[in-house]
């Protein structure tokens, strides 16, 4: 069964909150945890802030797939976190969104390579797409795995991300994962980043998470002494910040192409008006004459 299309937006206000405080994903940590580390009260980025920020993250898409839709376009561009309080998460650009309640899918493509769930994505106007809210889940998985390591779990640009998504296949590679738990590797494996759409968990499910809710951590910090401090996930916001630099450079490089694309578009255009206009002013042998 097919979802319908966003008819009446203003009745979802309080979804689609924006704050004046916040700035895209991944620029609040590299700016957080790398801008401003010379701070008196500056600290490492650790595993915790990572978690509270997914925390954020699927408390908003909760209220949006509470309200029976599909959000379908998650991305560090299209998600907000407040600078003040990483726990503040919003969801913009819902352009995309779409009514989809419980048994319903969405039967147009949408979504950006590397975030977007296989079957979300297609590499021919040929192939069909189906998907439902369990898509929204596959994203925040990729978005999860990338706030931890530092880098994406699908690389590549265009075609590459959809054909490496479309595998289903990624690793935790030991030189940035061995500071992370098992429990947050474990998450991603079994109730994100699976293929299945059906074996991913519900929103409200990953909501009751042990590592998504913060107990994991307190259980963690009571059980040893005073003396525990976290480990700091060593290079993390240094990659995510270099990633997130040739990400935004591919994108810029892109629009400059489509803008480019377009003039060329609007010339021709131009010169079909200018040859109609001539075409209804002379008749044939006139036509002939001056060509």
């Amino acid at each position: 069964m097919s979802a319908r299309h966003l008819a009446d937006p203003p009745q979802y206000e309080l979804v689609f909150t924006y704050w004046d405080q916040a700035d895209p994903l991944f620029d609040v940590i590299t700016h957080k945890w790398m801008h401003v580390a010379h701070t008196p009260d500056s600290r490492p980025y650790e595993e915790e802030d990572a978690a509270r920020i997914i925390h954020g993250i699927l408390r908003s898409l909760d209220k949006i797939h509470s309200a029976g839709m599909v959000h379908g376009n998650l991305s560090p561009d299209t998600i907000l976190v407040d600078l003040n309080d990483i726990d503040r998460c919003y969801l913009a650009d819902l352009r995309w969104a779409e009514m989809c309640s419980d048994g319903e899918q969405v039967t147009q493509q949408r979504g950006h390579p590397g975030f977007a769930a296989p079957e979300q994505l297609v590499q021919s106007r040929a192939a069909a797409v189906a998907f439902d809210k369990s898509a929204d889940v596959w994203s925040v998985g990729v978005l999860m795995y990338q706030v931890l390591c530092g880098y994406p779990p699908f690389p590549g640009d265009g075609l590459d991300a959809i054909k490496n998504t479309q595998s289903g296949k990624y690793s935790f590679p030991e030189a940035e994962w061995r500071y992370i738990s098992d429990a947050a590797m474990d998450l991603i494996k079994r109730k994100l980043l699976r293929k299945d759409p059906a074996q991913r968990c519900t929103v409200k499910e990953l909501l009751e998470d042990d590592w998504v809710t913060g107990e994991l951590f307190r259980v963690m910090k009571k059980n040893l002494d005073d003396a525990f401090k976290p480990t700091a996930l060593s290079g993390t916001a240094r990659r995510l910040r270099s990633h997130n630099a040739k990400r935004k450079f591919r994108a810029g490089i892109r629009a400059l192409m489509a803008e480019n694309a377009l003039e060329s578009l609007l010339a021709g255009l131009e010169k079909e008006k200018v040859l109609l206009s001539i075409g209804q002013s002379y008749d044939e042998t006139q036509l002939q004459a001056l060509y």
